[in-house]
């Protein structure tokens, strides 16, 4: 089978896998599936200040590119040999960690690094291999996701999720000393969050709150919160606060706390799911809730400061996922379309209240499992354009397909948030993630 091919193949039936519902990302592997064994690897850089406003993608045959916003400077990172997928930038830009698999389930996989070079992007001549999955190895998170990648915020370390023999496992690596990964833990559901200073990590395991700290990494540190009721707990970017849901009974609640979990303050009472995802600043939580436990979706978005703990509702129905603007600003969000067969982008503006229907979309299979998992893929995968103006994600138009099932390709949209223009397709691809900077 051709990386075409297998391509083909993968095009999602995307609106009917959200609302049967997903099986948990973090928490289910597909057993044979084409990304069962996997490497995890590094774009490496020669100087400190990366690359500015460009898109990492991968193409429709797994192949993994960089472009700017306006389709100029495209460059291929991956030399084409094997299945390249899910690449995520550090926040300076210079690097980029990707995974590898090949259309064997069992077959070799390799991942690359490049050189960021400060006229270009990245070049696969240089390609550093940081993990490798074992031997034979069938496991996955899910299809086509061998690895789910997390940069530490100062960018010189790497935590990953990856299926080994103790089952679903984290990993963190320090990519200028390939080969030597540390485990930290396993277990089913598994989540996690970086403290912003790069040293921690905040961890969501089995509905247990745990907190490792990497100058003892075998040492897990209970927090006494447990619940089911949430997937990725949430470290501030900007300090030693964190969010988590904890519940005594049948009573779940929203607390902001100390990096130790100590000096608990209720934000907010949760019934069903929930997702919860800092604002920038650190000032602010927006947070999702599905009110029932068997219901796929989230129900309204409300945003609270956790300093004065006032909540204020900002949308009303039902919601797939959510993503602040790099400047605070606005809130992009996902949510169905108007007929209830495709999904709807609809942006936000924090301040006013006024809320700016978008465009209906199918998203790729990529996509869907993004949207669906945003409270994780969130702080590692970046949707936003540096400038908060627009937006970059991948699938098909409604109005340029005539429903899921077509088999066309998917492609890459640049959406401006203003509401003024009709998406611009960048490229041919099944997912892409903007520079942080």
């Amino acid at each position: 089978m051709t990386k075409r091919q297998l391509g083909a193949r993968l095009i999602p039936l995307a609106i009917t896998l959200l609302i049967v519902g997903c099986g948990d990302l973090f928490g289910e592997s597909s057993n044979g599936g084409p990304s069962s064994q996997g490497f995890v690897g590094v774009a490496d850089t020669p100087t400190p200040t990366g690359v500015r406003d460009k898109i990492v993608y991968v193409s429709n045959d797994f192949d993994v590119y960089t472009i700017s916003s306006d389709g100029t400077d495209g460059e291929a990172v991956t030399p084409g040999d094997l299945l390249y997928t899910w690449p995520v930038w550090t926040r300076y830009g210079d690097k980029v960690a990707l995974s590898s698999f090949s259309e064997n389930p069992t077959g070799s996989k390799r991942v690359f690094s490049s050189a960021v070079v400060p006229e270009h992007s990245l070049r696969y001549a240089e390609l550093d291999l940081v993990f490798e999955n074992e031997a034979n190895s069938t496991s996955a998170i899910a299809l086509t996701i061998p690895h789910y990648l997390a940069w530490s915020p100062d960018g010189t370390k790497l935590a990953f999720l990856t299926m080994a023999t103790e089952g679903l496992s984290l990993y963190i690596v320090k990519p200028t000393t390939p080969g030597n990964a540390q485990f930290v833990t396993a277990g089913t559901p598994l989540y996690f969050s970086w403290s912003s200073d790069s040293e921690s990590l905040l961890i969501h395991k089995d509905g247990e709150l745990l907190r490792v700290d990497l100058d003892a990494p075998e040492r897990l540190l209970p927090l006494g919160a447990t619940s089911e009721g949430y997937r990725a707990p949430a470290w501030s970017p900007t300090g030693d606060n964190i969010a988590f849901i904890s519940e005594i009974g049948e009573a779940k609640t929203l607390y902001f706390a100390r990096f130790d979990a100590s000096k608990r303050r209720e934000l907010a009472q949760i019934n069903g799911m929930a997702s919860f995802v800092w604002s920038p600043l650190g000032d602010k939580l927006a947070v999702g809730q599905s009110y029932d436990d068997t219901d796929p979706f989230l129900k309204d978005i409300s945003i609270i400061d956790v300093s004065s703990g006032q909540s204020s509702n900002v949308f009303e129905g039902s919601v797939i996922s959510f993503f602040w603007s790099p400047d605070a600003t606005k809130m992009a969000f996902v949510t169905t379309s108007d007929d209830g067969n495709a999904l709807q982008w609809r942006v936000i503006d924090i301040s006013s209240g006024s809320i700016v229907p978008l465009v209906d979309f199918y998203p790729s299979s990529d996509q869907l499992m993004f949207l669906t998992f945003f409270d994780q893929y969130a702080v590692s995968n970046n949707l936003w354009s540096p400038d908060s103006e627009s937006l970059v994600f991948a699938g098909k138009l409604v109005n340029r397909a005539e429903s899921i099932e077509e088999n066309s390709l998917n492609e890459i949209f640049i959406l401006d948030v203003n509401g003024s223009s009709e998406p611009r397709i960048l490229a041919s691809g099944r997912l892409a993630s903007w520079s942080w900077n």
